[in-house]
């Protein structure tokens, strides 16, 4: 088969990525093995099998050990004595291949497309992602040359406002959105990119084309480190190691495309400082002169808004698609693990507390009981980014209303370890933009970066990426490696909070 509708609509963001998915797709040069794919695949695989329960009844077209061409005679087949749904229908117009996820054939003999996708969607303001309106467009366009009558053309997403109760209601955890109005419209252009395509698909040889705003829209492009590399973006101090604000700044992510392409490669390059606001010059500075700036008495006055005893606290949470509890939504961050370091700031070492599940289970009460426990409602909380932990806290308050008191007590008095550095109050050259605690420990915290280097090199959890797909994974493990698991995770999150002791030390001596 030519097109498929997963190349098609990666044909829309770049041809290049259509013609290396279709050629290279197994090419580790080009498309660098990545977990958080594969687990957003097989969330989208969960997702799509609740979702036939809406058309419960149906059947599935057999996916292994069977051709495409096989897969388009069982679906005509099945049409053909009166199937009502058809999971996975499978049809071809000149080389166009789709796989409906679930096809509806109403008894006047007209066809529903019900296209599924495992992100949310809010219902008051429901704006669907470009990929997903060329995808549903293309399947019409496929249907409707066949000659069907397609009668509605659906995406199916999750409803980003539903909150579980004790049961499921897959009714109301999914929103259907009509966008046929929209796949009608762009019949024309979808034959025309097809004829186009094609060709592109038909060529020996890889497709020119310039890096630019493509590469991370709508989404950030698999084979991005492959183009890059060849166009020599990807060497230190690169014009895209500039920390960007959003794209309201005048100075955003178009901006280093322009440089770019006009021969300025590197931060060293950029000579004309005219038009560069203060935020941006800081880090442009600072890179081509390899200096560190420290604004101490910025430093000193947020300094002097802490207090001693500090709780240094840092929540792991990990997402769901499908809300398994009670009073859970959609990829809510649900908190699974803390750590705390309380420094009484005498020079003692300080003390550390730690909480994380024995098992996969729902942990918020045991954790919220725990933290009210381990933080008196009158201390100094210090957090890095803060307003996560803030977010955290409140959703627990809401949740426990026993516990509201206490937890947002500690949410009143946390403080962020974050805004110095994201303020630039500190800036060295070596961070490259960056201000998470990640780029600051290494300068700040050297002793706590080789930590999260050494677990790296052992190959065991070191970095919340990792921690967040770690937990629910309990599930499927036994004992042991429940056991295993939790050592990484508690050696993890408990380095996390050390790097803020340290980092705060750091701060301090910058300023004596």
């Amino acid at each position: 088969m030519g097109l498929s509708k997963s190349l098609y609509v990666n044909g829309i963001q770049c041809p290049k990525l259509m013609w290396l998915s279709k050629h290279r797709k197994g090419d580790e040069r080009v498309f660098e093995p990545n977990a958080s794919l594969e687990a957003i695949f097989e969330r989208g695989n969960e997702v799509g099998e609740l979702a036939c329960e809406l058309f419960a009844g149906g059947e599935r077209i057999k996916w292994e050990n069977s051709t495409f061409d096989e897969k388009i005679a069982q679906t005509s087949e099945l049409i053909t004595k009166g199937t009502r749904y058809i999971y996975e229908a499978t049809f071809s117009f000149k080389g166009a291949l789709i796989m409906v996820d679930i096809l509806e054939i109403l008894p006047s003999g007209e066809l529903v497309i019900n296209e599924v996708k495992s992100s949310t969607i809010n219902p008051s303001r429901p704006q669907p992602n470009e990929a997903y309106l060329n995808d549903i467009a293309f399947q019409y366009f496929v249907l409707a040359s066949l000659g069907y009558n397609v009668k509605n053309v659906n995406l199916i997403c999750l409803n980003s406002d539903y909150i579980r109760g004790d049961e499921l209601d897959i009714h109301q955890l999914f929103y259907i959105l009509d966008l046929t109005q929209n796949a009608k419209e762009q019949f024309n252009s979808i034959k025309e990119n097809v004829e186009h395509f094609e060709k592109i698909l038909e060529q020996k040889d890889e497709p020119k084309r310039d890096i630019g705003i493509q590469c991370g829209k709508p989404h950030e492009c698999e084979a991005k480190n492959y183009c890059w590399g060849q166009a020599g973006a990807l060497v230190e101090g690169s014009v895209f190691d500039i920390a960007l604000l959003g794209g309201k700044q005048k100075f955003n992510r178009q901006t280093l495309f322009e440089l770019f392409h006009n021969n300025i490669k590197t931060i060293d390059e950029i000579k004309n400082f005219d038009k560069i606001p203060p935020y941006f010059l800081t880090q442009i500075k600072a890179h081509q002169q390899k200096l560190r700036i420290v604004d101490k008495n910025a430093i000193r006055e947020f300094l002097s808004t802490l207090s001693y005893p500090i709780y240094h606290l840092d929540f792991e949470t990990f997402q769901i698609a499908i809300p398994l509890w009670r009073g859970t939504k959609p990829y809510e961050q649900i908190p699974f693990q803390y750590s705390l370091h309380i420094d009484k700031g005498d020079g003692s070492t300080p003390t550390h507390k730690e909480f994380l599940p024995n098992e996969f289970c729902d942990p918020r009460l045991q954790l919220a009981e725990r933290l009210v426990n381990d933080i008196p409602k009158d201390v100094c909380v210090l957090a890095y980014n803060a307003k996560f932990e803030k977010g955290v806290l409140k959703s627990l308050a809401t949740i426990f209303p026993n516990l509201a008191e206490h937890l947002m007590a500690i949410h009143d008095n946390i403080k962020d370890l974050m805004l110095p550095f994201d303020k630039r109050y500190f800036y060295d050259y070596r961070q490259n933009g960056g201000y998470s605690i990640k780029d600051i420990q290494p300068i700040l915290a050297p002793s706590i970066d080789e930590g999260y280097k050494a677990m790296k090199a052992k190959g065991e959890i070191s970095n919340g990426g990792e921690a967040m797909q770690a937990f629910p994974s309990f599930k499927d493990k036994s004992v042991d490696e429940i056991q295993e698991l939790r050592k990484q995770l508690l050696a993890y999150c408990g380095l996390d909070t050390l790097a803020m002791v340290k980092v705060l030390e750091g701060l301090k001596e910058l300023v004596e």
